[in-house]
């Protein structure tokens, strides 16, 4: 059985990523990403993080990328910096675990990022909540899980 406080937050990616079903370590990171009161990413920055990811200019894309997470409550930035630097560790395992910056974005994406609930709902669907993603804003996906990697 993984223990999430003991083997996440010590961040020992190697210990943890060999040691445990690849699945499994997905499965419990998602499920702490869904537990925090707001996104990772928080919402209220859901428009900034699109449009920094249509930037064409690495460089540029990068330092926006990075003054857009120095913007984040100081608690969830440092919890991303940990969680992306995990993430990227997990990559670099990919041909035995199979998991790919592109997966990684489909597994982790919902929760890292949602839009915020309208201010008005309609009868249908009010209590659904959204899930607008930065890989839904953006047709390169695969390519967001490296981004972010370098964005704290």
């Amino acid at each position: 059985m993984l223990n999430k406080p003991s083997a996440l937050n010590s961040l020992r990616a190697g210990t943890v990523i060999s040691q445990y079903d690849p699945y499994v370590v997905a499965d419990a990171m998602k499920q702490y990403l869904r537990s925090l009161p707001q996104p990772l990413l928080t919402s209220h920055l859901l428009g900034e993080w699109a449009r920094a990811l249509e930037i064409k200019d690495r460089a540029v894309q990068l330092r926006r990328l990075q003054q857009i997470a120095h913007r984040m409550p100081p608690e969830y930035e440092r919890n991303a910096g940990y969680l992306f630097r995990f993430l990227h560790r997990f990559t670099e395992y990919s041909a035995r675990n199979r998991m790919t910056p592109a997966g990684l974005a489909i597994i982790f994406g919902p929760a890292l990022l949602t839009a915020p609930a309208p201010a008005s709902s309609s009868s249908t669907g009010a209590d659904e909540p959204q899930t607008t993603t930065l890989a839904d804003s953006n047709s390169g996906g695969h390519q967001n899980g490296n981004v972010y990697v370098s964005i704290v």
